[in-house]
C-alpha cells in the first residue's frame, strides 16, 4: 500500500505543468515573433504519465456523467491561459475547473455522445459535499460501480472511477489505507462503505450542477486567439480587456437569474436530500453504541481497553500492550470484532496497540427526522441547553452549544418560507452519567468516545458526545 502511495504521488509530480526550459541559442538576429514561437516550444509539457486514468461516461437520470478526469492543482502563479495551452499540448481535448480555479480535470477524445456532459467528482463536489475527507461509491445500473473521494469539496487526484466491482474495492481500501485514523463522511448504495450513508445515485444526479459542465479546450486558432489577448493586456490593454469580462459576467449572470427557479423552490430540492441524508436522530443510535462498548472486557489476551469510539454503524476499540503478543490477541477476537489491525508505536515492539472494529446494530423503527416535525428555534434550543444543564448536575462536565445557521442550502433566509437551521452540541462527562444521556428527537449523536485512560496512561473514566440539533425558524 505504502508503494501505490509513493507511485501516486510521484505521477501526481509528474502531471503538474512545470517544464520550463530555456529557448534555444539563436544564430543571428531573429524577428521579434520567432522568440515568441521558441518560449512556446520550451514551455511543452513532460511526456504522458505512465498511467492515466481510464475515462467513462455513466447514463444516470438522463444526463451524462463524465468519470476518470485527470485532476490536478493549478499553480497560484500560473495563467488560465497558459494551463489550458500546456494541456492543449499534451493533447488533452476537454477539461473542468473548480469555482476557486484552484483545480482542473483534464480528459482525452471521448466516443460521440448527445448531450452536454458533466463532471461527476466536480457535480458532487459542488452539490453535496459537507467539507473535510468524503468517499462515495454506487452501484449504477449497468452493475458499474463509481467510487469519487473528496477532499474540502475538491476532487482528489486518482479516486474519480468507473468500473468493476474488484477494481472499486481495490481504490476503497487504498484510500481508507491512506487516510487511517482520519474522519471520513461515507456515502452510497453499494455495501462497500462501513456504515455508509445510505443514498440512490438517482437522488444525488437527478440535477447536475451547472459549475460541473464539461467544456472542450479551444483549438489552435481559439488557443491564439487567447495567447493574442493576453499579449495585447500585457501590452496595456488591461482596462479595457477588464470592461469587457465585466460585461460578459453580467450577461451571464443575468441569464442565469432568469432561467433559475425561485430560490425557495432550490432550497426545498436541496434540503430533502439533505435531510435523508442525516443519521438517525434520538437516543436510539447512541444506545446501541453503548451496547456494542458494554460487551467488551476491559483486558482481553493481555492487552487493556484504552479507549472506544462510535460512529455510524461501527465502533472502534483501542487496545494497549499489558504483556500479550499481537497471536495472542489475533486468535480470539473481543465480542462482535468484524477485524483487528496492529499498530507500533515508535520504534518498539513492546509498545504497541490494536485497534479493532465492531459493527453496531441498529434497531429497525429508527427515528428519521422530517422538517415539518422540527420545533422552532427558540424552543430547540431550549430543551436542547436544558438537558446539558441537567447532566450538570450530576458532576463536573464541560459543555459546547453553537448558535444554529441555515441548513440544507444557501441563500438568504428572508427569501425562504420555511428554513432549517443546524447547530453542533458536545459536552465532556464522568462514565458513570452515560445512561443518563437523552438526545431529543430534533437532534443527532454524531460520535460517542469513552476514554479509560489519558494519553499519558493515568486512569480515567471519561466520556465525550458530539453532535447537532436542528430546529426551523420562529414563526
Amino acid at each position: 500500500m505504502a508503494f501505490k502511495l509513493l507511485q501516486r504521488l510521484r505521477i501526481g509530480s509528474r502531471k503538474e505543468f512545470n517544464a520550463e526550459a530555456q529557448p534555444a541559442e539563436p544564430e543571428a538576429k531573429p524577428p521579434w515573433w520567432r522568440g515568441l514561437r521558441r518560449q512556446v516550444a520550451a514551455d511543452a509539457l513532460p511526456t504522458e504519465p505512465e498511467s492515466s486514468p481510464v475515462q467513462k461516461v455513466a447514463v444516470i437520470e438522463g444526463r451524462n456523467y463524465l468519470f476518470g478526469l485527470e485532476w490536478r492543482l493549478i499553480p497560484p502563479t500560473r495563467a488560465l491561459v497558459r494551463t489550458l495551452s500546456l494541456a492543449k499540448k499534451e493533447g488533452k481535448v476537454h477539461y473542468i475547473i473548480s469555482e476557486m480555479e484552484d483545480i482542473i480535470g483534464l480528459g482525452s477524445r471521448l466516443p460521440k455522445l448527445r448531450g452536454v456532459k458533466y463532471s461527476a467528482a466536480l457535480h458532487l463536489a459542488s452539490k453535496f459535499s459537507q467539507g473535510g475527507l468524503e468517499l462515495y461509491a454506487f452501484v449504477l445500473a449497468d452493475q458499474q460501480v463509481a467510487v469519487v473521494a473528496l477532499n474540502e469539496s475538491r476532487p482528489i487526484p486518482g479516486f474519480d472511477f468507473l468500473g468493476d466491482a474488484e477494481q472499486a474495492r481495490s481504490l476503497i481500501e487504498e484510500f481508507l489505507a491512506i487516510q487511517m485514523g482520519q474522519p471520513i463522511r461515507q456515502v452510497g448504495n453499494a455495501g462497500l462503505l462501513e456504515g455508509e450513508e445510505t443514498v440512490a445515485p438517482e437522488d444525488l444526479f437527478a440535477a447536475p450542477a451547472r459549475s460541473a459542465r464539461i467544456k472542450n479546450l479551444p483549438g489552435g486558432a481559439g488557443m491564439q486567439l487567447l495567447m493574442g489577448v493576453g499579449l495585447l493586456v500585457a501590452g496595456g490593454l488591461a482596462g479595457g480587456w477588464y470592461w469587457l469580462d465585466m460585461q460578459r459576467q453580467q450577461v451571464l449572470e443575468e441569464n442565469s437569474r432568469l432561467n433559475q427557479p425561485p430560490p425557495d423552490v432550490l432550497y426545498r430540492r436541496s434540503l430533502a436530500l439533505a435531510m435523508e441524508a442525516l443519521q438517525p436522530a434520538g437516543p436510539q443510535p447512541l444506545q446501541a453504541w453503548v451496547a456494542v462498548a458494554a460487551k467488551l472486557p476491559l483486558v482481553h489476551a493481555g492487552w487493556r481497553l484504552v479507549r472506544v469510539e462510535c460512529k455510524l454503524q461501527s465502533c472502534t476499540a483501542q487496545w494497549d500492550r499489558l504483556y500479550g503478543s499481537f497471536s495472542d490477541f489475533m486468535k480470539e477476537l473481543p465480542p462482535h470484532a468484524l477485524t483487528a489491525e496492529e499498530v507500533q508505536i515508535k520504534n518498539s515492539p513492546l509498545q504497541a496497540s490494536i485497534l479493532s472494529k465492531h459493527r453496531v446494530e441498529w434497531p429497525s423503527n429508527l427515528l428519521r427526522m422530517e422538517p415539518a416535525q422540527l420545533p422552532g428555534m427558540r424552543e430547540g434550543l431550549r430543551q436542547m441547553s436544558d438537558h446539558l444543564q441537567d447532566l450538570s448536575l450530576l458532576g463536573e462536565m464541560k459543555a459546547e452549544m453553537d448558535k444554529p445557521s441555515l441548513f440544507g442550502g444557501e441563500g438568504d433566509v428572508a427569501q425562504l418560507s420555511d428554513p432549517v437551521f443546524q447547530g453542533q452540541w458536545s459536552f465532556t462527562h464522568e462514565l458513570g452519567v452515560l445512561m443518563h444521556v437523552q438526545v431529543p428527537a430534533h437532534a443527532v449523536a454524531g460520535t460517542l468516545e469513552i476514554n479509560f485512560f489519558s494519553e499519558r496512561g493515568e486512569p480515567v473514566q471519561e466520556i465525550k458526545i458530539k453532535g447537532a440539533y436542528y430546529v426551523r425558524a420562529d414563526r
